[in-house]
């Protein structure tokens, strides 16, 4: 299909307005809503709605090799995020950079609050074709900012080979939700905050009924504990980001409460609620401490909106959104792919075996030896 062709069926728009040779075209489907909100030499940005996705707000750009001209673009960039357009919403930025990023320009990207979204396939996006000394470079990217990560948790950039083009070609590859998968029991420190956690636990505890050896009896009833500490978690904790905005709320209705009319009714409520809100704020801060697996907080400081990024961020970079066999087809299915780890690691387990075994027949180990290892 030749470009005229491939145009009829899709609408277009340019920057050519900037330039006669053009940097940046974006195409889309008719059945996709583009609205462009801004475009110049070097960046075009688009608020994009697709169907069952939220609105997110797109940016192309196209790096000059002027440092001068390239510092224009992190001015607009910086000023664009900033904007009405894009505060509050998630925004994902498309670059290709011409140069490798050098340390004025990684701040600009940490002022327009911008990140690498996890992504698939090689690190290294463009090489400069020499027999002699080939260098290799990461000089595209696709960025975005926190917003992004708390609306689209499951997306992941990939980078193909680059085929007939110089650049390695990046793809966006959407996903509504990751596929729900029993877990492991994990017990969350927050619980111990709780004053009604310990003497619960102590009376389940010698509430069973088991019998065999001590150690047996301990871990029978480890194994009955689980199911306790899943309802009082669930009963006091569940939703545990709402729960704590709602009790903010009530707080803030009770402190206005008590200065609008200080009485011993209004300030017990007040004191009460602010006991309630403090107390699974601690909660909330050592939940997401402990998903994000963070050692560390800033002193005095809430950093849950940081935490639960991370928390989004890890869960996106630990899921395995598709394996390549060994012909290169891709496998994308959740069955297929579990199917295919059993595969690989029955082969690397057969593999390891008989080059363990084939290494000691090259040593000459003594036939008694290899009795004992078959054996």
């Amino acid at each position: 299909m030749s470009v005229n062709e491939l145009l009829l069926h899709l609408l277009f728009d340019d920057n050519y307005v900037f330039s006669d040779n053009g940097k940046i075209w974006v195409l889309w489907h008719p059945s996709l809503s583009i609205k462009i909100l801004s475009k110049s030499l070097q960046l075009i940005s688009c608020e994009v709605e697709l169907p069952d996705y939220s609105v997110f707000v797109a940016s192309i750009a196209y790096a000059s090799n002027c440092p001068d001209q390239r510092k224009e673009l992190w001015k607009s960039l910086v000023s664009f995020g900033n904007s009405p357009s894009v505060v509050g919403k998630p925004w994902i930025f498309l670059d290709d950079f011409n140069q490798t990023l050098d340390p004025n320009e990684h701040s600009c990207l940490l002022e327009a609050d911008l990140s690498d979204l996890n992504f698939r396939g090689n690190s290294y996006t463009w090489w400069n074709k020499s027999k002699v000394l080939p260098i290799a470079k990461k000089l595209d990217r696709v960025l975005v900012n926190d917003q992004w990560g708390t609306s689209f948790p499951s997306f992941v950039a990939s980078f193909g080979p680059p085929n007939f083009l110089d650049h390695s070609p990046a793809t966006i590859i959407l996903s509504i939700f990751f596929p729900r998968i029993k877990r492991p029991f994990r017990f969350f420190n927050y619980l111990l905050l709780n004053p009604e956690f310990l003497p619960m636990i102590a009376e389940q505890w010698f509430s069973f009924n088991v019998t065999g050896s001590a150690m047996l009896c301990v871990s029978k009833k480890l194994m009955l504990l689980k199911k306790h500490i899943r309802e009082f978690s669930k009963l006091n904790y569940s939703g545990i980001e709402l729960r704590t905005h709602e009790t903010h709320v009530v707080m803030l209705t009770a402190q206005d409460a008590t200065l609008a009319n200080p009485t011993v009714a209004n300030a017990e409520q007040e004191l009460e609620c602010t006991r309630k809100w403090s107390d699974l704020s601690k909660a909330e801060e050592s939940f997401y401490l402990q998903r994000s697996s963070i050692s560390w907080m800033a002193l005095g400081d809430s950093n849950t909106p940081y935490y639960h990024r991370l928390v989004s961020t890890r869960r996106s970079a630990n899921h395995i959104h598709y394996l390549l066999d060994e012909a290169g087809e891709k496998i994308d299915m959740q069955a297929a792919i579990e199917n295919h780890c059993v595969y690989l690691c029955k082969a690397f387990d057969a593999l390891r075996w008989n080059f363990i075994i084939g290494t000691l027949r090259a040593l000459s180990i003594p036939p008694v030896l290899k009795q004992r290892l078959y054996f």
